[in-house]
Order: structure tokens, then sequence, then C-alpha cells
């Protein structure tokens, strides 16, 4: 079956105070709002990051920011992530949720090949943080192209704190290139005889 959620509604009971919300559900809430906004509900989101008390209530902001569907957002939510306002162990979290969107993907890897030497510097030093950094940057793809840029990428910019993530992804990304030649019709076919 399929639901369908009230944007204005939800706008509406998020904009009459975020706090009203049950906390298990605001992470849903604030995703909602910013996917579903523009600028306006992106502000309001930030704003929750900025002034939050509370680590697990800027994170749940944090995480949404990356939802929108404004090329202009996705940019500024990248260069959020990386900037002085979040903290270096949460800027994966932004751009996981940027890469998480099929508008934001290409977006996320491209703005981590056009800063690499930045991040490179500031991420490299042995910790997990480049390692998801490369994680959430490559792991939405499913094209033996993109597996193949991917490769080349990290041929010319080696990264010894994500080598193995590099290869783990590269292999994913052609396990699930293979997976969509092999199973594409027959999945496409399942879902247009369910009406989906």
């Amino acid at each position: 079956y399929k639901r369908q959620v009230s944007t204005q509604s939800t706008w509406g009971r998020f904009n009459s105070g975020a706090q009203s919300l049950p906390a298990d559900l605001r992470a849903v809430v604030y995703r909602l709002v910013v996917a579903a906004g523009g600028l306006e509900e992106y502000e309001a989101v930030l704003k929750i990051f900025q002034t939050a008390d509370m680590h697990e209530e800027r994170m749940r902001a944090l995480g949404a920011l990356g939802r929108s569907k404004d090329p202009a957002l996705v940019s500024r939510s990248l260069d959020f992530a990386f900037s002085p306002d979040v903290r270096a162990q949460d800027s994966f979290i932004l751009l996981g949720s940027v890469a998480s969107t099929p508008n934001g993907r290409q977006a996320a890897w491209d703005y981590v090949k056009d800063h690499w030497t930045a991040l490179d510097a500031k991420f490299s030093d042995g910790s997990f943080l480049m390692a998801r950094i490369v994680q959430y940057a490559i792991g939405g793809f499913s094209t033996l192209e993109k597996a193949d840029e991917v490769e080349a990428f990290f041929k010319e910019h080696p990264c010894a704190s994500a080598a193995r993530t590099i290869t783990q992804g590269v292999e994913k990304i052609r396990a699930q290139a293979k997976w969509l030649v092999r199973d594409r019709a027959v999945v496409e076919s399942f879902l247009a005889s369910r009406g989906l």
C-alpha cells in the first residue's frame, strides 16, 4: 500500500515547537521537513542544530540537513559539514545524509574529490574518520563506470587510512552493478505487477 505524508501537517506540528514531538520521531520529522521544504525549513532545522543543548538533538538536526532537494542547499550542507561549526567527528554524519539521497549522491562524491587535499590533510591521521568519509562518498553507486572512476581517483590519490574501505567500496559498486544487470528486469516486472 502507499502511504502519503502530509508535508503541510508535518511542518505545522514541527513549526509549533519541535520539542513537543516525541524524541524518537524528531529525526524523521526533521528529515521530512528539510526534504519537502525550502530555505525556511532548512534554516529552522539548522537553528535546532545551533541551539540544542543535547548532543542527540544536534545530531538529529545535523543528519536532516543533507536531505534537501535544492542543489544550493545540498552544496551548503556539504560546506557546512566540514566547517568549524561541525565537530570533525560529526562531519561524516552530514556527508552521509547528503550521499543517501538520489540528488545528493553525486554532489557528495564531487565534493570529496574537489576538496580531497584538505580532507586528506585533516582526516588521514589514522583515525576512522577518513574511512567513514570515503564509505559515505562512494557507497551509493551501482555502475561499472562509477567503480572505474572511484578506482582511478584513488590510484591517483592513495589513502592508507581508508585503503580497505576503498577496496571494499569498489567491490560493492561492481557487485551492485552486476546485480542490476542480472535482475533489473525481474524487479521492474515485480514492482509493475503491484502498481509500484
